[in-house]
């Protein structure tokens, strides 16, 4: 696997435009006659080698109107299982363990393993998903119908190098196929639900810094780093209990738990 640069937030990131212009598809979905709870869509975008269907589902919760905090634009990830049924969403918790517990034992699968989810955070090498017209529940019109994708994980980079681990049915209920395209889905509306905090709730100018897609891709690392002793324990909660919840690994750490495939 080729070797990855460490990478850099800012305003002159490349990962900046990548970002708004997922915000901006997830934005200009047809929401029309929709409403949680009631009035769904679901637009399924990949087909893993294990049969299973990834997509999303919108609206979703935060956009319920009788919430203290409305957040217009949101959608969960979901997983149609081989056998025809939906896997229940996860938390952030259920998402973790399914990781800790499935990390590979090798100092290099380990490695491999939290360079892609660098790569997630940074979006690099990511390949437009169109919708799979094939497999759109169809509550909606057909003009509702995105002609666009969204920019995600390629996973056909990963599959070779990850072998055994690719199709097992471990990851929380699904394959690690499907369930990397869960977490790079579920970044994608950290991303979404931040970028509205600041354009329409704060009314102010979105950074487009590490919070969302980025601080959440990074705190999966920190959990692989956990594992392979490379980071504190101690720290690792200190970190998790002052940012609510989030631990991303630091550009130094990131290096030390993804050598030899990450490189300053």
């Amino acid at each position: 696997m080729k070797t990855t640069i460490v990478q850099k937030l800012g305003s002159k990131s490349p990962i900046k435009n990548l970002r708004l212009r997922n915000i901006n598809w997830v934005v200009g979905l047809n929401r029309d006659g929709l409403e949680y709870g009631k009035n769904e869509a679901v637009l399924n975008f990949h087909k893993t080698e294990a049969g299973e269907i990834v997509g999303i589902k919108y609206p979703g919760k935060e956009s319920d109107s009788t919430r203290e905090k409305v957040f217009k634009y949101d959608f969960r990830p979901k997983v149609l299982a081989s056998n025809g049924e939906y896997l229940p969403d996860l938390t952030f918790f259920q998402i973790w363990e399914a990781l800790y517990k499935n990390i590979p034992e090798t100092d290099e699968g380990r490695a491999l393993l939290g360079v892609i989810f660098y790569r997630m955070a940074y979006m690099i090498d990511y390949a437009e998903h169109l919708p799979l017209e094939s497999q759109i529940e169809i509550k909606l019109s057909s003009n509702k119908i995105p002609t666009s994708g969204y920019l995600g994980i390629d996973f056909d980079l990963f599959k070779t190098h990850l072998g055994r681990w690719s199709a097992k049915s471990t990851w929380a209920g699904m394959s690690l196929e499907a369930f990397l395209y869960y977490n790079d889905l579920l970044a994608l509306n950290e991303d979404v639900k931040y970028w509205y905090r600041s354009e329409n709730l704060k009314k102010e100018k979105w950074k487009a810094d590490g919070v969302g897609r980025v601080n959440t891709m990074l705190t999966h690392l920190s959990v692989i780093g956990f594992h392979s002793n490379k980071m504190n324990f101690a720290s690792l909660i200190e970190r998790f209990s002052r940012s609510k919840g989030v631990c991303a690994a630091k550009t130094d750490e990131s290096v030390l738990i993804c050598s030899p495939f990450l490189t300053p």
